[in-house]
Protein backbone atom coordinates (compact mmCIF):
# COMPACT_ATOMS: atom_id res chain seq x y z
CA UNK A 1 0.00 0.00 0.00
CA UNK A 2 2.70 2.62 0.85
CA UNK A 3 4.28 2.02 -2.55
CA UNK A 4 0.91 2.64 -4.26
CA UNK A 5 0.52 5.96 -2.44
CA UNK A 6 4.10 6.94 -3.25
CA UNK A 7 3.72 6.08 -6.93
CA UNK A 8 0.39 7.86 -7.22
CA UNK A 9 1.64 11.07 -5.63
CA UNK A 10 4.93 11.02 -7.56
CA UNK A 11 3.09 10.47 -10.85
CA UNK A 12 0.80 13.47 -10.21
CA UNK A 13 3.85 15.56 -9.34
CA UNK A 14 5.67 14.55 -12.52
CA UNK A 15 2.55 14.91 -14.68
CA UNK A 16 2.16 18.47 -13.38
CA UNK A 17 5.71 19.42 -14.32
CA UNK A 18 6.85 19.83 -10.73
CA UNK A 19 9.70 18.22 -8.82
CA UNK A 20 9.66 17.26 -5.16
CA UNK A 21 12.45 19.79 -4.60
CA UNK A 22 10.27 22.60 -6.03
CA UNK A 23 7.32 21.52 -3.87
CA UNK A 24 9.47 21.50 -0.72
CA UNK A 25 10.61 25.06 -1.55
CA UNK A 26 6.95 26.14 -1.60
CA UNK A 27 6.27 24.15 1.61
CA UNK A 28 9.13 25.93 3.36
CA UNK A 29 8.14 29.37 2.09
CA UNK A 30 4.80 28.87 3.86
CA UNK A 31 6.27 27.67 7.16
CA UNK A 32 8.15 29.07 10.13
CA UNK A 33 11.85 28.05 10.16
CA UNK A 34 11.29 25.43 12.88
CA UNK A 35 8.52 23.76 10.79
CA UNK A 36 10.46 23.52 7.54
CA UNK A 37 11.33 20.21 5.91
CA UNK A 38 13.67 18.73 3.34
CA UNK A 39 13.17 16.95 0.05
CA UNK A 40 14.73 13.84 1.62
CA UNK A 41 12.27 13.95 4.53
CA UNK A 42 9.22 14.10 2.23
CA UNK A 43 10.73 11.41 -0.02
CA UNK A 44 11.26 9.15 3.00
CA UNK A 45 7.69 9.72 4.18
CA UNK A 46 6.41 8.77 0.72
CA UNK A 47 8.57 5.64 0.63
CA UNK A 48 7.50 4.52 4.12
CA UNK A 49 3.86 5.53 3.60
CA UNK A 50 3.96 7.82 6.64
CA UNK A 51 3.16 11.11 4.90
CA UNK A 52 0.37 13.03 6.61
CA UNK A 53 -2.94 13.53 4.85
CA UNK A 54 -2.53 17.29 5.38
CA UNK A 55 0.82 17.13 3.56
CA UNK A 56 -0.79 15.21 0.68
CA UNK A 57 -3.52 17.87 0.46
CA UNK A 58 -0.88 20.61 0.42
CA UNK A 59 1.11 18.87 -2.32
CA UNK A 60 -2.08 18.53 -4.37
CA UNK A 61 -2.91 22.20 -3.86
CA UNK A 62 0.60 23.31 -4.87
CA UNK A 63 0.53 21.33 -8.12
CA UNK A 64 -3.00 22.46 -8.97
CA UNK A 65 -5.11 19.53 -7.80
CA UNK A 66 -7.57 18.88 -5.02
CA UNK A 67 -8.18 15.58 -3.29
CA UNK A 68 -11.81 14.51 -3.42
CA UNK A 69 -13.59 11.59 -1.83
CA UNK A 70 -15.95 9.91 -4.27
CA UNK A 71 -18.29 7.13 -3.21
CA UNK A 72 -17.59 3.85 -4.97
CA UNK A 73 -20.28 2.78 -7.45
CA UNK A 74 -22.71 0.42 -5.77
CA UNK A 75 -21.44 1.19 -2.27
CA UNK A 76 -24.41 2.05 -0.09
CA UNK A 77 -23.34 1.43 3.51
CA UNK A 78 -24.10 4.30 5.88
CA UNK A 79 -25.68 6.55 3.26
CA UNK A 80 -27.82 8.94 5.28
CA UNK A 81 -31.34 9.14 3.97
CA UNK A 82 -32.42 12.74 3.72
CA UNK A 83 -35.90 14.11 3.22
CA UNK A 84 -35.97 16.54 0.30
CA UNK A 85 -38.55 19.24 -0.16
CA UNK A 86 -40.70 19.17 -3.27
CA UNK A 87 -38.90 22.33 -4.43
CA UNK A 88 -35.46 20.67 -4.00
CA UNK A 89 -36.58 17.58 -5.91
CA UNK A 90 -37.88 19.72 -8.79
CA UNK A 91 -34.62 21.71 -8.86
CA UNK A 92 -32.49 18.55 -8.84
CA UNK A 93 -34.60 16.97 -11.59
CA UNK A 94 -34.12 20.10 -13.74
CA UNK A 95 -30.38 19.99 -13.08
CA UNK A 96 -30.32 16.26 -13.92
CA UNK A 97 -32.11 16.98 -17.22
CA UNK A 98 -29.70 19.84 -18.03
CA UNK A 99 -26.71 17.59 -17.43
CA UNK A 100 -28.22 14.77 -19.51
CA UNK A 101 -28.81 17.14 -22.45
CA UNK A 102 -25.25 18.50 -22.25
CA UNK A 103 -23.81 14.98 -22.08
CA UNK A 104 -25.90 13.83 -25.05
CA UNK A 105 -24.62 16.82 -27.04
CA UNK A 106 -21.04 15.93 -26.12
CA UNK A 107 -21.68 12.33 -27.19
CA UNK A 108 -23.04 13.48 -30.57
CA UNK A 109 -20.01 15.75 -31.04
CA UNK A 110 -17.62 12.85 -30.41
CA UNK A 111 -16.40 14.26 -27.09
CA UNK A 112 -16.22 10.85 -25.38
CA UNK A 113 -13.55 8.41 -26.52
CA UNK A 114 -14.72 5.05 -27.86
CA UNK A 115 -14.30 1.98 -25.68
CA UNK A 116 -12.29 -1.10 -26.73
CA UNK A 117 -15.17 -2.18 -29.00
CA UNK A 118 -15.29 1.18 -30.77
CA UNK A 119 -18.52 2.29 -29.09
CA UNK A 120 -18.73 5.77 -27.61
CA UNK A 121 -20.37 5.66 -24.21
CA UNK A 122 -21.07 8.35 -21.65
CA UNK A 123 -19.22 7.85 -18.35
CA UNK A 124 -21.01 8.22 -14.99
CA UNK A 125 -21.78 11.76 -13.89
CA UNK A 126 -18.82 13.33 -12.11
CA UNK A 127 -17.64 16.73 -10.94
CA UNK A 128 -16.52 17.41 -14.51
CA UNK A 129 -20.24 17.65 -15.42
CA UNK A 130 -21.02 20.35 -12.86
CA UNK A 131 -22.43 23.40 -14.66
CA UNK A 132 -20.55 26.62 -13.96
CA UNK A 133 -23.66 28.21 -12.42
CA UNK A 134 -23.93 25.49 -9.75
CA UNK A 135 -21.88 26.02 -6.58
CA UNK A 136 -19.95 23.27 -4.82
CA UNK A 137 -22.41 22.97 -1.94
CA UNK A 138 -25.41 22.71 -4.29
CA UNK A 139 -23.51 20.18 -6.42
CA UNK A 140 -22.71 18.09 -3.36
CA UNK A 141 -26.39 18.07 -2.32
CA UNK A 142 -27.42 17.17 -5.87
CA UNK A 143 -24.95 14.26 -5.99
CA UNK A 144 -26.21 13.03 -2.60
CA UNK A 145 -29.81 13.21 -3.87
CA UNK A 146 -28.84 11.25 -7.02
CA UNK A 147 -27.22 8.53 -4.89
CA UNK A 148 -30.24 8.31 -2.63
CA UNK A 149 -32.60 8.05 -5.62
CA UNK A 150 -30.38 5.34 -7.11
CA UNK A 151 -30.38 3.36 -3.85
CA UNK A 152 -34.16 3.55 -3.49
CA UNK A 153 -34.39 2.10 -6.99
Amino acid sequence: MPEDVRNEIKSYIAMSGWTLTDIVKVFNARRAPEEQTTTQNISNKLTRGTIKYSECKEIAEIIGFEIMWVRKPGYSRFVPMVEYSEEDVKRYRRLQKQIEVERENKLRQGFYAPNDKGVRTVPPISDADRPSNVGEEEWSKFMQWREQVRLKG
